[in-house]
Parts: C-alpha cells; structure tokens; sequence
C-alpha cells in the first residue's frame, strides 16, 4: 500500500493498548489501558479527497499514523496511546505485500471518555 517512505518520518512512539481493569480504594474496577506494543510512528499526511476516498468522512478519525508491517496485525490492540493522548482505533490498513519496506496506516479517532487513565 505505502512504500518508499523515509525512516526519518517514524520519529513518535505508538503504545497499542487493550482495556484491563483496576482495582480502586472503594474495591471496584476502573477500565485502565494496558500496554500491549509500543511502535515507532510517523504522520501521515493525505488531501482531503484521498481521506474521503480512503477512510470515508473526516469525522470518523483525527488521526492517521504510517507504521512499519507488523505481520501479526494489532495483537488485539483497540486504543492507542500518542504524545499523552489516548485515541480508539477506527481503521487499519495493513500492507498486503510481507516485504522488508512495506508500511501500515492506522487510523485514529480521539478517545475523550472519562474513566480510562
């Protein structure tokens, strides 16, 4: 799908995360995200009409990051954690080729639920 991209442009840190529980001083669980990988990330930069056309309107995400192929997908992962930010995972468009330079895009939708910490 995306290739030829510079490493250069992988210069954030990704944390895929799933949703565990905590126990709080009044002895109830509080969903907490869980470190599953931690990834290095790039933006990724599209015109508007590549975004409709891709991933449909803009309001179904905030975010597209391009990642190195990851041969076992998300492991699972259903949140993300980016610059302190939490984001849900919308879309992920893994690279159909398995060779040494190919990438992923993962897209991500602002995740402002209260409760996860």
């Amino acid at each position: 799908m995306v290739q030829r991209i510079n490493f250069s442009r992988l210069n954030k840190r990704l944390s895929l995360c799933g949703v565990g529980n905590k126990e709080t001083a009044q002895h109830t669980n509080k969903p907490v995200l869980t470190p599953i990988n931690t990834i290095w990330c790039g933006i990724y930069t599209l015109t508007m009409n590549q975004k409709v056309t891709l991933l449909g309107t803009p309001d179904s995400f905030d975010v597209i990051v391009i990642v190195r192929h990851q041969a076992k997908g998300l492991n699972g992962a259903k949140y993300a954690v980016l610059d302190h930010q939490s984001y849900q995972i919308t879309d992920y468009n893994p690279d159909s080729e398995n060779i040494a330079d190919a990438y992923d895009l993962i897209s991500l939708k602002r995740d402002d639920k209260i409760g996860f910490s």
